[in-house]
């Protein structure tokens, strides 16, 4: 019994079951904890690669990318070199999933033997040709084209919004199907990290390919990324095709003693990518991942080693001193998901700085350039940094010109939001004058809001001014007493939770509350409803095609006048009723202090009473610029 378990190298299985462990654990929590959102992606080295890619090309990382995974990718690199690809072969999930799935096909004797040499080589090549095309839509967009097809994120995200279903689940199945009849055919023939890991293993081309790059851009020539991506990938194809075999590197291999070898061949039965390692007097076979199965399954005659050691555990303790490396460096290094500086190198070198985090807007590369976009419009601002793993921004800017305030003015958006509907009973609401810290972007405001509304029932809209700190009002009953301790004690909440559906999100916060004035003045509920009040309006072309004298107007009781949710459905509704001829359009405004809703129509091609149908469906039915449709509830049927 000791001798199978020594056979089966449980120290490998037990580190890859726990990588397998730990990704189940999060998806599990994920069902029963709705505010638990997990990354799945957070350590991911092939995403990091990518992301390095971009940022050499574009200099900009991948959405959603951070130093940590680009740290994670280059120490793969360095693995590969110098170890062999040790995560294909410890740490992967697909690898280990793939490993089984062969097992099985084995025992079930469906599996080939062998695949043929010419159907082998052309196999191999389908590898390089994901991986082009995933590094080249990537670089492109500096969005993750690989989450768009690749089986470990579909599934463990459920098919999520970034995954699309019909590639992913073609890939899943392939993945699951195929190595039950080939042996470990994902990873041979169709991973693209492992075809990332075997350039790597070619590294002296993917190095001379580089350099060349290099020179060539230096010289003028200008040339694309394109020309030395198809060069790495069609060279590392055609060297792995003729011999199967990297040199000189890696500087690790398995060796075989052919003085103490009994040719048992327990070891090429035990190597999961079905190298004849009994037949080898060293191993440079580009398969293999030096993951040591081979190793263990010699436990006795000792004959198999590593670079002629006999260490069955040098693959898992290198594997893991790797990723400890990894997430040190990766936790000691930021690198921008964008740095774009326009101001003159002198004027650079006598640049200020300013660092301002909870820049929630700043979430990705499109937000990021989109952030960028705006402060080139401030006079005296010379630069940006954004970092969306944790919202913040670094902003170089001439003192002379700007200062710290006029920043965060240029930065801030001012609010008006009524959180609920005024109750009937209440006919004054009073007022808290407040200075809020850390108050900047329309995410601060559906923040402030969700706080408000989860602990002050009394509380029914407020409004933000810009000010250091941000001036806020906030409007409650009267009737209720609200203290500056209580305002205190709920403006520093450290975090609160967001319902959206079957999801609950946490969201972090830092509120500081800079100082209050409860006043003792009062504001009148139609003077509340009337500040809270963003008038809407949108006509289709042919509002003004139609005659004055066949214009008519639909009015109808607008409830909820200031609330944003009901201010977020408009468009929807526009859209509902514009698919209808004889509607013309819709606006909201007051009318002698009743909020209306109002619809214009063409009175010649319909009745009132037939557009009040419509405007009262029981789900409005959206149509989307790219062709798609969609329905949502009518928030505003007259009952509602």
């Amino acid at each position: 019994m000791f001798k199978r378990i020594k056979s089966l190298h449980p120290w490998r299985e037990f580190f890859r079951f726990g990588v397998i462990a730990w990704i189940l654990y999060l998806v599990v929590r994920s069902f029963f904890d709705r505010a638990f959102q997990p990354d799945y992606e957070a350590y991911c080295p092939f995403g990091g690669l990518q992301a390095a890619a971009s940022l050499f090309e574009q200099g900009s990382l991948a959405c959603t990318m951070s130093s940590v995974q680009i740290v994670m990718g280059a120490v793969l690199a360095i693995g590969v070199i110098i170890f062999s690809k040790l995560f294909c072969g410890v740490v992967c999930p697909l690898g280990t999933i793939t490993e089984k799935l062969s097992s099985l096909g084995r025992k079930w004797k469906l599996q080939v033997k062998q695949v043929p040499e010419i159907a082998d080589k052309f196999l191999r090549s389908l590898k390089y040709i994901l991986l082009f095309v995933t590094v080249y839509y990537t670089v492109g967009s500096s969005e993750l084209f690989c989450k768009t097809y690749d089986p470990y994120y579909a599934a463990t995200t459920g098919f999520g919004s970034d995954v699309n279903p019909l590639w992913a689940g073609i890939a899943l199945l392939v993945f699951i199907v195929t190595p039950i009849f080939i042996r470990t055919a994902w990873c041979r023939y169709l991973c693209p990290l492992g075809a990332v890991s075997n350039i790597f293993r070619y590294f002296l081309m993917f190095s001379v390919v580089t350099i060349a790059y290099i020179l060539t851009n230096a010289a003028g020539l200008q040339l694309s990324y394109v020309w030395p991506l198809a060069a790495v990938t069609i060279l590392a194809w055609l060297f792995e095709i003729q011999r199967k075999a990297s040199f000189p590197l890696p500087l690790h291999r398995i060796t075989r003693n052919n003085n103490t070898c009994n040719n048992c061949e327990q070891c090429t039965d035990s190597c999961p990518q079905g190298i004849p390692v009994g037949k080898l007097t060293e191993v440079r076979h580009i398969d293999c991942n030096l993951c040591g199965a081979c190793v263990a399954s010699c436990h006795k005659q000792k004959s198999l080693t590593i670079n002629h050691r006999y260490r069955e555990w040098y693959p898992i303790a290198i594997a893991s001193l790797l990723i400890v490396l990894g997430l040190f460096l990766g936790a000691s290094v930021r690198i921008p998901t964008i740095e774009q500086q326009w101001g003159e190198t002198a004027d650079m070198e006598n640049a200020s700085t300013m660092t301002l985090s909870g820049l929630d807007n700043v979430k990705c590369y499109g937000s990021s350039m989109a952030f960028a976009s705006g402060m080139k419009k401030v006079n005296g601002v010379l630069g940006v940094a954004t970092y969306v793993d944790n919202h913040s921004v670094k902003i170089w800017y001439d003192a002379s010109k700007v200062t710290p305030t006029d920043i965060r003015k240029n930065i801030f958006t001012p609010v008006r939001r009524q959180i609920k509907p005024v109750l009937p009973e209440v006919k004054e609401l009073g007022v808290i004058t407040a200075g809020i810290d850390q108050l900047y972007d329309i995410y601060d405001a559906e923040y402030l809001q969700h706080l408000l509304l989860q602990n002050l029932p009394a509380v029914y809209g407020f409004e933000t001014t810009f000010d250091c700190p941000v001036r806020v009002n906030i409007y409650y009953d009267k009737r209720t007493n609200i203290g500056p301790n209580t305002l205190k004690k709920i403006i520093e909440k450290r975090e609160i939770r967001i319902e959206n559906g079957l999801n609950i999100r946490k969201v972090k916060l830092n509120y500081q509350l800079s100082g209050t004035a409860i006043q003792d003045t009062s504001i009148a509920r139609n003077d509340f409803i009337k500040t809270m009040f963003i008038p809407f309006r949108q006509t289709f072309s042919r509002f003004e095609q139609t005659p004055i004298n066949l214009i008519d107007t639909l009015r109808l009781k607008y409830n909820h006048p200031g609330e944003s949710s009901y201010q977020r459905m408009l468009p929807y509704l526009t859209s509902h009723l514009s698919v209808h001829p004889p509607v013309l359009g819709i606006r909201t405004t007051i009318v002698q202090n009743n909020p209306e809703l109002q619809i214009f129509f063409n009175k010649k091609k319909a009745s009132a009473n037939q557009i009040n149908e419509w405007a009262n469906a029981d789900m409005l039915e959206i149509h989307y610029a790219n062709g798609k449709t969609g329905s949502k509830n009518n928030p505003f049927r007259s009952e509602n």
